[in-house]
């Protein structure tokens, strides 16, 4: 049951709050948006997808709208040709190196989403998702603990130190 007992609660506490998320609301529903138009464009009118987007984009798109239920909420089915298999989306070899730029690179989009720094939602939505899948494949194939003890070593070979900006150059 709500506790609400008069419409200053929900005005403190609802989309109109200033603690409230809309950007990142807004530009959830803005992706979930482009997912769809791209899909079905490139369902309906193939020739004029190429126009508009890469290669990539059409693919990329046509994932996430295939793991979102796109396809099947439009009654299109996707099941690929005996034909056209499917190219593998991504190969990352686990090396230490390798392992420790892992950690890096996730660990930069993860300070720039925290800092709110992300301008390119969407690019920085990919990166994570390929870090993600990354970081699956690698606990299929048992190599958790290398990848945490590449971590570590990344981790200790960064700067300790931290320059803050004086307020006079602010």
């Amino acid at each position: 049951m709500s506790t609400f007992t008069n419409t200053l609660t929900y005005l403190r506490w609802g989309l109109s709050s200033p603690l409230a998320d809309t950007r990142g609301l807004d530009l959830s529903v803005r992706l979930f948006q482009n997912v769809i138009q791209s899909f079905l464009l490139r369902e309906i009118d193939p020739a004029t997808a190429a126009r508009v987007q890469s290669a990539g984009e059409r693919d990329w798109f046509g994932g996430v709208a295939v793991l979102t239920g796109i396809p099947a909420a439009a009654g299109i089915d996707v099941r690929p040709s005996a034909t056209h298999a499917p190219a593998p989306f991504l190969r990352f070899d686990p090396t230490p190196k390798g392992l420790e730029e892992l950690y890096l690179a996730h660990r930069a989009l993860r300070l720039a989403r925290l800092a709110g720094g992300l301008e390119d939602t969407l690019a920085n939505a990919r990166a994570l998702m390929v870090l993600a899948a990354i970081g699956a494949g690698l606990r299929r194939a048992g190599l958790s603990g290398a990848y945490i003890a590449a971590a570590r070593r990344a981790r200790a070979a960064l700067p300790h130190e931290v320059t803050l900006t004086d307020v006079g150059e602010a």
